[in-house]
Parts: C-alpha cells; structure tokens; sequence
C-alpha cells in the first residue's frame, strides 16, 4: 500500500486497508486531538447518527404503508403509492447521505484528516443527498431517464433501494444529472486559451 506524503494511505484496490494501526503505535490509545475538536467531532457525529435514525424510522413508516396500501388497494395503485414512493426516496437518499457521512467520519478521525473546513460538506451532504435522490426520481418516474420500467414508482421499496444508492454516491449522481443536463441543454463552452 502506497502512503501520502503525509503519511496517510492512498486509495488502493484492496477493500481494507493493510495497516489497521492508522498510524498509532502499539499501546497509544489517547486522541491528539484537542478538546474543542472532540467536542465538534461527538456533536457532529450526534448529528449524523441522529438523522440517520430519523430517516430509518421514515424509511420503515414508507414500508408499513406501503404494505397497508397494497392490502387494502390490491393491484389498484393509487396516487399514494407515488406519494410514498417520492417520500421514501427523500428519507432514502439522505439516510444514504448520512451513512457515506458517518463512514467518512470514522475514517477521517481515525486517520487524522478530521479538520473544521469539511463541517459544511458533512452538515449538508445528506440532505443535499435526499433531495438529490427525490430528483433522481423524479427523472425515473417521468421518463426522461430511463433505466427502469413505467411501473417503478408503484413500488415505493425499489424507489428507497434506488434513492439510498443515489445518497450514497451522491457525487456520481450529480454527475450523471450533469450528463443529461448536457444533452438536454447542449454542452458549456470551454473558454479559450489564450
């Protein structure tokens, strides 16, 4: 495995990383970290773990309703179902958001990359992620994207699995949306050199 000059590692091909110590020697349990740091860190943390739980509750809630909606309609699909759907992809896409957030909250801090100027980027992300998600969505149910049958939006479970993917790797997801944005719109010029 490859170190920055930093000391950190370099993204590899392997799925974890070779070196478990994150750079600590054998005994060193203390945080370098001073106390205000701490504190930022548990109440960003609180915050992630907070919302998290918050969009699980959501997500199950969609679940409940939706299997209520599907015994008492019977194949008859209601505007409902798309309601819950776009509901679902909102509390998805940010609980993805939230779990790519605590992920690289885990790893910055343990590696020693944690520092104040990525807060915006970990506040806002995970919502950021949702409404991402619910616009992916959006694209899917009316066509404009189409990388699923018309009846996808029926089931609110396939859409929260889709917008869940979409929080995760939100940035792939804005860059596809850049790809249609392109196509629809037309390419931006580059400025010339001079």
């Amino acid at each position: 495995m490859n170190e920055r000059p930093n000391g950190g590692e370099q993204k590899s091909s392997d799925w974890a990383p070779f070196d478990l110590t994150d750079g600590k020697k054998e005994g060193q349990w203390k945080t370098e970290y001073p106390p205000e740091a701490r504190r930022c860190i548990r109440l960003e943390t609180i915050y992630l773990v907070v919302l998290s739980g918050a969009c699980l509750y959501g997500v199950f809630w969609i679940v409940q309703a939706d299997s209520l909606n599907s015994i008492i309609n019977h194949d008859d699909p209601k505007p409902s179902q798309a309601c819950l759907g776009f509901l679902g992809a909102l509390f998805a896409g940010t609980l993805g958001g939230c779990c790519f957030g605590i992920k690289c909250m885990y790893h910055f801090v343990a590696k020693r990359w944690w520092h104040e100027d990525r807060r915006l980027w970990r506040i806002l992300a995970p919502p950021l992620s949702g409404v991402l998600s619910l616009f992916m969505v959006f694209l899917v149910a009316s066509g404009l994207l189409e990388i699923f049958d018309n009846t996808f939006i029926e089931h609110p479970v396939r859409v929260m699995a889709f917008s869940f993917l979409v929080g995760v790797f939100s940035d792939k997801a804005l860059a596809k949306m850049s790809d249609i944005a392109d196509t629809l719109f037309g390419a931006a010029k580059k400025p010339e050199k001079h």
